[in-house]
């Protein structure tokens, strides 16, 4: 059985110093699996940068093992979706582990993941992960360890408690990549397109370290219309997978994030918004509503 990891990058050299040590120090017994490591640089002008951070960190660990470095071009797509899609075309594992640059491997993950995999049937496996606030330095001020219950699809629909890094998916189970046209909230889209009637298997052991930088704000749906475009993908998420199961669970997710003022929503003749913008919740001094599809409907929420 082979492992690829794939790890995503852009301009964050620190970070991706820390993320390939935590993964080329990853100790699997080679009798159970073995991993390969892709890094997706998403800044075409990095590329020399990336490939000598990533051979550096190779040759300081011993890292003896197949590493690859795919780079986009200036034509390609840009984002952390369409990078991870790159990458998955590339790898030729068994199963995935995808890692963001600014997280890390818990010491044992693989290996811990690789026994769950000979042990347990499954499509997908998850584990707990801890979230670590820190300084521009990467100096760690808290942390805050979650430790994972079982989780239904059907919580999924609501929200996202399996964070990239903490789950390993197998690759014949990935129907769907991820969606490029998600400005975030991507790797939950990708969960809920491909883990419908899979089977999830959960580990009791530590995944991934999450790291949060204060010196970006760590409140950063809340800051330059983050909020609303937050709100905006979830609901776009919501239309995309409909379910009657869930419809006050996810109501009082909407209801609990706090929303921008909208200055414009009527227009004579009708209660109308422009195409470009659905679906998209709106606060105003009417209510909330939500625009749903591409006639323009607003419904009230």
């Amino acid at each position: 059985m082979r492992l690829s990891v794939i790890v995503t990058t852009y301009r964050r050299h620190r970070h991706l110093i820390r993320a390939m040590v935590s993964t080329f120090l990853q100790n699997i017994d080679q009798e159970d699996a073995d991993f390969e490591v892709i890094v997706a640089n998403d800044d075409p002008d990095e590329r020399a940068v990336v490939e000598q951070i990533v051979q550096v960190a190779a040759q300081e660990t011993g890292y003896p093992g197949d590493v690859r470095v795919i780079s986009r071009r200036q034509e390609e797509v840009a984002g952390v979706a369409a990078s991870r899609n790159r990458a998955m075309e590339a790898a030729r594992g068994d199963f995935l582990l995808f890692l963001d640059d600014d997280d890390f491997l818990m010491p044992g993950a693989l290996a811990s993941f690789a026994s769950l995999i000979a042990t347990r049937e499954g499509d997908f496996f998850y584990a707990n992960h801890v979230h670590v606030i820190e300084d521009a330095d990467l100096n760690e001020i808290t942390r805050i360890r979650k430790i994972q219950q079982d989780i239904s699809y059907d919580e999924l629909l609501v929200m996202n408690r399996i964070p990239i890094g903490s789950f390993v998916i197998a690759r014949q189970a990935v129907r769907h990549l991820f969606d490029e046209s998600y400005s975030s909230l991507e790797d939950w889209v990708f969960l809920l397109d491909n883990l419908r009637g899979a089977t999830m298997v959960r580990g009791d052991f530590d995944a991934v370290t999450i790291g949060h930088s204060i010196a970006q704000g760590y409140t950063h749906r809340n800051r330059d219309g983050g909020a609303a475009r937050f709100v905006e993908n979830v609901c776009r998420l919501y239309v995309r997978h409909p379910s009657s199961k869930v419809v006050e669970a996810r109501r009082q997710v909407l209801a609990g994030v706090e929303l921008p003022s909208v200055e414009r929503l009527f227009v004579p003749h009708g209660t109308k918004a422009m195409a470009a913008e659905v679906p998209r919740v709106l606060s105003t001094r009417q209510g909330r509503f939500l625009i749903v599809n591409q006639e323009e409907t607003i419904q009230r929420s």
